[in-house]
């Protein structure tokens, strides 16, 4: 029965180019996530304009029932695949096996009625694109309300998602505005109304709603949205310079690309009817689903492998970095993309696609992966606010997709690298040598330059150097003030232990109620003792809605935790550990609170001045 509705309703070329440009797109954000790759294509309403234009095709066929089943069955047997080897790997890997199996976290990697997450860096990395099928269950669940708009309204229906979404988008703004319980309400909602419009447009396509849409027509259209998008970025806070971090700009981004798509989609189907590329065309699309799945966990696995194996040559690591990725995604597809056929009731293929066009697109996978890396090279000063700290890192420390899980840390230590030896210098050897560590590091690690100075303890300064440029491309001089960052976490440590020894802080008694930040919901549950490990549970304010929509609004330490105080707890306190600069900000307030003296008066006197 399955076989022959599929021959009744043959495979829509166009469609399966618009998923497959979408699919690649979002390996590549994945794998470099510079901003300026989000303004190409927008990926994910492109793959709901493609999901609601099937899901209206197979609806003229069968019941809306039959059909949702349908679709359920075709995404959650991939993914309970992928959830069991995923899971393995986390324990087996993040936890050593040594960590009760957290099962209401598992939960949503069984049915995706919120994000799922996995544990640790490797957990945000492996989890970070499951956020697509939070919303396909969504817009699945929600759809006969869209059928019925459509049905009583027509096409201006569409016209109701953004209206809804600038409406959201304001109302998520508001510091008063978030709800307790579901901290992320107002960004949900607003998924729901910009992946939802590209769905019901996708619902009209089917029923050939567009057909007397003409070229220049879809031409202007992609001019006034495209305009649009170019005022709203100029006007409005896009966090990180990422489209994906604005969703009014990610659905004028979408619509003008999907304009362009529907401008040249006679070029498109006749490109995708020839006999070569509608056979790799084909055979892609039906693994579409397992590269989406997969991809992320086979990054994380050949950065891995770059960070303990690769070359002490950067670019040889960036040349070897797409290829190894390429042929991973090539490997999981043969092992594992058979699952997608047996969901979708199809004839099980190890291959769907010849030998020959599977060494076609691994070298066109590659030469696009090297394109990126080129244009971001030239695009460098436009790719965005917040993108150029991370500029030298390139595969390192690639970006993370929007909807923002923690930069995760590669360096791991490798117990069979025997451990440095610090030879014995003379002052005349000093330059010399330090200059030689300096230079090997910058090579090594990515990093745009390095400053030193070696102090002697009798004499004062020995020597200081400098190689390199600055994150703007200046030469890196010995002068240059550079933001030391979290290593003031070891300066408030200091100061918390020494209150600690004066009797000042009980390490292990809750915290008394902040008087810097008064509504802090977390007070009594939180020790000093978890704060300063990490074990708090506290968000990051990084990770908070307030900095992701507009990074100013936090300009002090109590705006940081007031931020994360909207925000549940990840885990119960003294469970787990996540890194969370919060945490040290509340320290450095209850300094200031039990001394009565300013956090920078202690620490000129207590350290900077010994």
């Amino acid at each position: 029965m399955t076989a022959g509705r599929q021959a009744r309703a043959p495979r829509d070329g166009f469609l399966d180019v618009v998923r497959g440009v979408a699919t690649l797109r979002v390996v590549i954000w994945h794998m470099y996530g510079f901003a300026f790759i989000s303004y190409f294509v927008a990926a994910i309403p492109a793959m709901f304009f493609v999901s609601g234009s099937l899901f209206g095709a197979s609806l003229l066929r069968r019941r809306w029932s039959t059909v949702v089943l349908d679709r359920f069955r075709r995404v959650l047997i991939p993914l309970w695949l992928f959830a069991l080897s995923a899971w393995v790997l986390m324990l087996t890997v993040v936890a050593h096996g040594d960590v009760a199996i957290p099962w209401a976290r598992i939960a949503p990697w069984v049915f995706p009625i919120v994000d799922p997450h996995g544990l640790g860096a490797m957990g945000e990395w492996v989890a970070s694109p499951l956020w697509f099928l939070r919303m396909l269950t969504w817009l699945l669940l929600l759809s006969p309300a869209i059928l019925w708009g459509l049905s009583r309204y027509g096409g201006r229906v569409v016209l109701l998602g953004p209206v809804l979404l600038v409406a959201v988008d304001w109302l998520g703004r508001q510091p008063g505005a978030h709800v307790g319980a579901v901290p992320r309400l107002w960004w949900y909602l607003g998924d729901i109304a910009l992946y939802g419009t590209f769905f019901a447009v996708g619902l009209l396509h089917c029923r050939t709603q567009f057909r007397s849409v003409r070229v220049p027509q879809w031409l202007l259209a992609a001019v006034a949205f495209g305009a649009l998008a170019v005022l709203w970025r100029l006007t409005q806070p896009v966090p990180e310079g990422i489209v994906n971090n604005a969703q009014p700009l990610h659905l004028l981004i979408g619509a003008m690309w999907l304009s362009i798509a529907f401008a040249a989609r006679g070029p498109i189907t006749r490109f995708a009817a020839r006999p070569g590329p509608a056979r790799a065309i084909a055979g892609l699309s039906k693994r579409s689903f397992t590269i989406y799945l997969w991809h992320c966990l086979v990054i994380y696995a050949v950065l891995q492998f770059l960070e303990l194996h690769g070359s002490a040559i950067g670019w040889v690591n960036d040349l070897v970095y797409p290829v190894l990725v390429v042929v991973g995604l090539a490997v999981v597809t043969f092992a594992v993309g058979w699952v997608e056929d047996a969901a979708a009731g199809r004839k099980l293929m190890v291959a769907p696609i010849s030998t020959h066009t599977w060494r076609t697109v691994v070298i066109a996978g590659v030469v696009i992966s090297l394109t990126f890396i080129a244009a971001f090279v030239a695009l460098q000063p436009w790719s965005g606010p917040g993108n150029a700290e991370h500029a030298a890192a390139a595969v390192y420390q690639p970006r993370l997709p929007s909807h923002q899980p923690p930069l995760p840390n590669f360096v791991l230590e490798d117990p069979s690298r025997p451990a440095p030896t610090v030879p014995s210098l003379t002052l005349a050897e000093l330059p010399a040598a330090m200059t030689a560590i300096m230079d090997d590091y910058v090579r090594s690690q990515s990093a745009p330059g390095v400053a030193i100075a070696v102090r002697s303890l009798s004499s004062g300064l020995a020597w200081s150097g400098a190689v390199g440029t600055t994150l703007e491309g200046t030469p890196m001089a010995v002068g240059d003030r550079v933001e030391i960052a979290s290593a003031t976490k070891m300066f408030t440590a200091t100061l918390v232990m020494q209150a600690a020894d004066q009797g000042l802080i009980d390490l292990d008694a809750p915290l008394p109620q902040l008087d810097a930040v008064p509504w802090f919901p977390y007070s009594d549950q939180l020790t000093a003792r978890e704060l300063l490990e990490h074990r708090s549970g506290l968000v990051d304010y990084r990770a908070t809605d307030t900095w992701l929509d507009d990074p100013t609004w936090i300009a002090s330490p109590v705006d940081a935790v007031t931020a994360s105080g909207y925000l549940p707890l990840q885990f119960a306190p003294g469970t787990e550990q996540q890194y969370s600069s919060v945490n040290y900000m509340v320290l450095g307030l209850l300094l200031e609170q039990v001394t009565g003296r300013s956090y920078d008066d202690l620490l000129a006197t207590n350290i900077l001045g010994p």
